[in-house]
């Protein structure tokens, strides 16, 4: 059980930050999720990660790469050990990501004759903890590589097929991912699809496990993650006023409670 953390400088195009090989993997619950591209891979046992409404059994072999700030929590589900291997990515075209895999949110993708996830994890590894490893470039090149693999490699089977998720739900999470900024409530969103307010909570909290106001907020919490990372010199007020708060203090106050920083620290932190 072995784990490397700030492997590389996260100037490179492509950066590995974290490699963890045959992790005894305890259970996780990031409600703010993380603020890297997150590898999970099953070496031995099961376990399950709940993200995006969906659920997923990772058997051996199965693996799912977790865009940075989406909310999500695993499991063990298996009478054995759950054990991992995991990889976290960075990098100055990381934001790049979804457009290379072509995906939104997470991707799901499994060994196979042709690549195997976990024979690269452990060779890396191993490279990384020689005593001559190689370049930082060489790495970065080689975390392009990985992620051309996932897409080669991407498992597509697994969706949700029920009807009212598709009819009610995801419409509804398509239009926040679009209008995050704009003052709504759960009534304004449940005629969007001509439902309740209530039976739209409902559908929320069986599908995604939350009311679809505290999905509204971790959304924009998402959100305000990306623009402090990425706009370093944008006021605070500004960021609230993008991300769909119209109160400065009332945006401080929420992002604390999700995430134990304030934005300014947060922003110092990465």
């Amino acid at each position: 059980m072995a784990i490397l953390f700030n492997i590389m400088d996260t100037a490179l195009p492509l950066a590995i930050e974290t490699i963890g090989h045959d992790w005894e993997q305890e259970p996780v619950e990031r409600l703010s999720g993380y603020h890297y591209y997150h590898w999970l891979q099953t070496s031995q046992g099961c376990g399950k990660v709940v993200i995006q409404g969906q659920e997923f059994s990772l058997t051996p072999g199965m693996g799912i790469l977790i865009f940075p700030f989406i909310t999500h929590h695993y499991y063990q589900t298996s009478a054995e050990p759950w054990r991992t291997n995991f990889i976290t990515l960075g990098g100055t075209i990381a934001s790049s990501i979804p457009t290379i895999l072509t995906v939104d949110h997470f991707c799901l993708a499994s060994d196979s004759q042709n690549f195997s996830f976990a024979d690269w994890n452990a060779q890396l590894y191993e490279e990384l903890t020689h005593s001559q490893p190689l370049s930082p470039l060489d790495y970065s090149i080689e975390a392009y590589r990985f992620l051309a693999k996932i897409k080669e490699h991407h498992n597509q089977e697994h969706v949700v097929t029920d009807e009212r998720y598709l009819k009610f739900v995801q419409p509804v999470i398509q239009w926040m991912d679009e209008h995050y900024m704009l003052d709504c409530s759960t009534q304004e969103m449940a005629q969007l699809v001509f439902i309740s307010p209530q039976y739209l909570s409902r559908l929320f909290q069986r599908f995604v496990k939350l009311s679809p106001y505290d999905y509204l907020t971790a959304l924009r919490i998402k959100k305000a993650k990306e623009r402090l990372l990425t706009l370093p010199t944008e006021k605070i007020k500004d960021v609230a006023s993008q991300v769909g708060f119209n109160d400065a203090s009332h945006f401080i106050a929420t992002f604390k409670k999700a995430t134990d920083y304030t934005p300014v620290t947060f922003r110092k932190l990465y």
